[in-house]
C-alpha cells in the first residue's frame, strides 16, 4: 500500500468518526432543546407533539422493517434455484447409496 493511499484511508476513517460523533452531538442538542421546550410548553401541546413523534417513529420503523424483510425474501428467491439443484443432487446420491445393497432396485451406485 502506498503512502498516499494510507493517508487517504486515514483521512476517510477520521472523516467517518468526525461525521458519526458530530451527528450524535447534533442529535443530543436537538433532544435537549426539545425536552426543554416540552417542559415549558402547555401540556396539551406537549402531548400532541409526543403523539405525533411516536406515530412518525413507529411508521418509519415499520417501513424500514418491511423493506428489510422484502430484501431478505428477494435474496432467498435468488438463491432458491441453486439450493434446489444442490438438494436434488444430494438426495440422488443418498438414494443411490441406499439402493446399492438392494438387488430389487435398478439404480446405479454412486460414483466415487
Amino acid at each position: 500500500m502506498s503512502k498516499t493511499s494510507k493517508i487517504l484511508q486515514f483521512g476517510s476513517v477520521l472523516f467517518g468518526f468526525v461525521l458519526f460523533f458530530g451527528t450524535g452531538y447534533l442529535l443530543w442538542l436537538v433532544a435537549a432543546r426539545l425536552l426543554t421546550f416540552l417542559e415549558s410548553a402547555n401540556p396539551s401541546i406537549s402531548a400532541a407533539i409526543v403523539g405525533a413523534m411516536a406515530t412518525v417513529l413507529v411508521g418509519v420503523g415499520g417501513a424500514l422493517y418491511t423493506q428489510s424483510q422484502i430484501k431478505k425474501r428477494e435474496i432467498e428467491e435468488a438463491h432458491r434455484a441453486r439450493k434446489v439443484e444442490i438438494y436434488k443432487d444430494f438426495l440422488d446420491i443418498a438414494v443411490r447409496m441406499m439402493a446399492e445393497g438392494n438387488e430389487n432396485v435398478s439404480l446405479k451406485p454412486p460414483s466415487q
